[in-house]
């Protein structure tokens, strides 16, 4: 309900600034519509509305706060399509830009997340040396609010090596243990998902490769997993 009143009120107003001619506002407004139609899973409207943001901001001088959130959203848009590569670019872009500024709270807050992201591309991609070598900038180091959120990259970086290692075991144990850490986030969530599943696939295949004939039982056993999970999970896969 909210979401759908916000989206009233966002076409109402970018309609009266379009005849205000008040370009600044309007991209905030677009980027506000293409957010609101991100959290109703409305992804093709949600890089519509993206769209008509950086067409606006390219006749116009955007601040770099502006111009990062522009990139992040670009960024979180480009996971959707499963576009690791493109999405790093545009959150590195974003790092950039307010590493540029003067911090804030709201700033630090903002490279955080964005700083999440981008190690959140590079697992998606498997490259977990990258994570490493990310986290190990001095930038990075240097910087209290990052260090005073460790906890939360320090977990990041144990489901890529979890992931990295092919361990079920241990990938489910960091997911689980971390789960407080990325519950409000849902891109971390939804792809940290995506990961369980293709781990899960990639364990049963290795299991049930050298049967011909095999009890669903027996793979649970071994799998460590509930029988009546595993017999949907294969089912899915044979489908």
């Amino acid at each position: 309900f909210y979401f759908n009143h916000a989206l009233n009120l966002t076409n109402s107003l970018s309609s009266h600034l379009r005849k205000l001619d008040d370009k600044n506002t309007l991209i905030e407004v677009q980027l506000l519509q293409s957010k609101i139609y991100y959290n109703l899973k409305n992804f093709s409207k949600a890089k519509a509305s993206l769209t008509s943001a950086r067409t606006s901001a390219n006749s116009i001088y955007c601040s770099s706060k502006l111009q990062a959130d522009l990139d992040c959203m670009s960024g979180i848009l480009h996971c959707q399509d499963n576009d690791f590569e493109t999405a790093f670019s545009y959150f590195y872009e974003a790092f950039e830009s307010l590493n540029s500024l003067a911090w804030s709270k709201e700033t630090e807050s903002q490279i955080i997340k964005i700083l999440k992201y981008i190690l959140l591309t590079k697992i998606m991609l498997n490259k977990n040396d990258d994570i490493i070598q990310i986290l190990s900038n001095k930038l990075i180091t240097s910087s209290k609010s990052i260090q005073n959120n460790l906890k939360q990259f320090d977990a990041i970086k144990k489901i890529s090596a979890a992931y990295n290692q092919k361990s079920l075991e241990d990938f489910q144990k960091c997911l689980s243990d971390s789960s407080n850490e990325f519950s409000d986030d849902y891109l971390i969530k939804s792809n940290f998902k995506t990961l369980y599943h293709q781990l899960l696939e990639q364990n049963l295949l290795k299991i049930i490769k050298p049967y011909s004939c095999v009890e669903i039982s027996y793979i649970a056993r071994l799998i460590k997993l509930d029988e009546t999970f595993v017999e949907s999970k294969l089912s899915q896969m044979i489908l």
